[in-house]
């Protein structure tokens, strides 16, 4: 899978996670007229143009302009990790509280100290962590309820979905039992 793609399924996933849909799936205005999820996070010009979009019917084209706002806005984290599921948890946190709350959910994670700034001994240390993508994503978790606190039951409803998409998203490293359910096959 390219990465404009990869890219595009997180926006998609994160954009899910804000938005108001109607019966039909179509993104909705709130009653102010805005799109909820992009007011504030991207320009307002980008949240105007897609809710102009929406107020003309034209769904699909509104649905690919809010998607690309949230990948644009996140794409401020790319680079900083290599597996595709650490980069859907890092959009998240980019997303919901900035770049640099991202970079501090993963030196809490990594037990690096907590700073903002992920410099390149933090970005080796996790590239090292990265070879156990499933314990670092649930590091990640813990780090993220920890930083950001659990407000309610729907943040740790939705940083348990996105830690189930960063895990089906991350390579799997099962080589052994692939090769024991083949010979047994």
């Amino acid at each position: 899978m390219s990465d404009s793609v990869l890219r595009q399924i997180m926006a998609t996933h994160i954009l899910n996670f804000e938005a108001a849909r109607d019966r039909e799936g179509r993104l909705c205005l709130n009653k102010a007229g805005a799109v909820p999820g992009l007011s504030g996070r991207v320009p307002g010009k980008v949240s105007e143009r897609v809710a102009a979009l929406i107020t003309e019917g034209a769904f699909g084209k509104a649905e690919l302009a809010a998607v690309e706002a949230v990948a644009r806005y996140t794409d401020k984290v790319v680079g900083i990790a290599k597996d595709p599921g650490v980069e859907l948890v890092l959009r998240d946190c980019c997303w919901q509280a900035g770049p640099k709350s991202a970079n501090e959910v993963v030196q809490l994670a990594l037990g690096l100290d907590v700073t903002g700034v992920l410099d390149e001994t933090g970005r080796g240390t996790l590239r090292g962590a990265e070879q156990s993508p499933q314990h670092l994503l649930r590091s990640l978790k813990q780090a993220r309820c920890d930083i950001g606190g659990l407000v309610s039951g729907a943040d740790e409803k939705r940083w348990s979905a996105v830690t189930r998409l960063g895990l089906s998203l991350s390579p799997r490293r099962y080589v052994g039992d692939g090769l024991r359910v083949a010979q047994v096959a």
